[in-house]
């Protein structure tokens, strides 16, 4: 359909990313058939019903698509993001990333993961220590270590007494 239509395969193109994969002579090959993984999978945050896969204590809360995507090439499994695809049970949050957990011949592309299940659990534990998450929490934790010492030191100017002219 791409192919026959060269406005659609430039659209669709722009709105793939390929993330951690060798891509041979700068073509993506045919993802159609890989794992999805959406964000809402592993949200700690949702219920079962919401479209949670695993459960809350192996979850994070709030994963972003190109947080799951980091940790897939931690994993060193090749992965593609798609960020004009929503899930049906979460339409707010935006991309889902397509993981390929076999290769041609039905061997896994990791020993360790075997399967979606497990390829889900080790997501859910492997974004919140990604590099992006790490470093938002480091800048979360100095803006409130300003805010408390900037608040601090408003609190102590307005405990001066005012000395009153004569």
């Amino acid at each position: 359909l791409a192919q026959d239509r060269p406005e659609l395969a430039a659209r669709t193109a722009s709105a793939v990313l390929p993330v951690a994969m060798a891509v041979a002579g700068g073509e993506l090959p045919d993802y159609s058939r890989w794992n999805c993984v959406y964000p809402a999978y592993l949200d700690s945050d949702k219920k079962k019903e919401e479209g949670r896969r695993i459960s809350k204590a192996n979850g994070c809360s709030k994963p972003s698509v190109m947080e799951i995507a980091e940790a897939c090439a931690a994993m060193k499994l090749p992965c593609v993001v798609e960020q004009n695809k929503t899930y049906c049970r979460d339409i707010l949050c935006p991309g889902r990333v397509r993981v390929k957990l076999k290769d041609d011949e039905g061997n896994p592309t990791n020993s360790e993961i075997k399967n979606k299940r497990e390829l889900l659990v080790k997501l859910g534990q492997a974004v919140p220590q990604t590099k992006t998450r790490v470093e938002a929490q480091k800048r979360l934790q100095q803006e409130q270590q300003k805010a408390e010492k900037a608040a601090a030191a408003a609190e102590k100017k307005s405990a001066k007494p005012n000395k009153k002219k004569k």
